[in-house]
């Protein structure tokens, strides 16, 4: 298969291909080998996303990211499976793990707006790691519970992006005073997945 031919003709690339009974692609995965280079040089934060195919047979599209020290976004992984599962996710982390050093390791972030399945998916293939959730998806996650307007959406940002604890108790504070319901709301999700300030690592 082409996926076969990219392996071959370049060294330590990771193909796994996965078929159904009539030999049609249930999933596949393709790292180059030399993103594994590559994200030892990278910041330690890696950045999951997945885009749902529209043609038939569907499906969809897991890629993983990271940035190199000039900001630029270099892409580690990609897979395709026919939905999206904890078992699609395990199936396409544990083989970026495999294809990717130092991917499941302490001062790891792992950055997503997924739910359950990878929150799930990336606690049992990539247990040293830290995930946390990017900030459109945690006020996607607000607003189905709240209504938010511009400027409620600015004090989430502010506790969201504070760099010390001061800084983000003084914008809890104010998140509080402008928006209790939010702020009750908010304040039953960790924020080790969503404050910078109280991360387990730097990122």
């Amino acid at each position: 298969t082409y996926l076969d031919s990219l392996g071959t003709v370049n060294p330590d690339t990771a193909v796994e291909v996965q078929k159904w009974p009539d030999n049609t692609v249930k999933r596949a995965f393709l790292s180059f080998g030399v993103l594994g280079n590559a994200f030892a040089n990278c910041k330690k934060v890696a950045m999951v996303n997945l885009a749902p195919l529209q043609c038939k047979p569907g499906g969809v599209i897991m890629g993983l990211t990271a940035q190199d020290g000039a900001g630029n976004n270099i892409v580690l992984a990609i897979g395709f499976a026919e939905n999206e599962t904890e078992s699609s996710w395990e199936w396409f982390l544990e083989n970026a793990e495999a294809a990717l050093p130092g991917l499941n390791a302490p001062g790891v972030t792992v950055m997503h707006d997924r739910g359950k399945f990878f929150t799930s998916a990336c606690k049992n293939k990539l247990p040293l790691a830290v995930q946390s959730m990017c900030f459109s998806y945690l006020v996607r996650l607000m607003k189905e519970k709240v209504k938010l307007d511009k400027r409620e959406i600015e004090l989430l940002r502010a506790a969201a992006k504070a760099c010390n604890e001061d800084d983000f108790k003084r914008a809890m504070d104010n998140l509080k005073k402008t928006h209790d319901t939010l702020y009750e709301t908010l304040s039953q999700i960790d924020p080790k997945l969503w404050a910078l300030a109280h991360s387990p690592v730097p990122r």
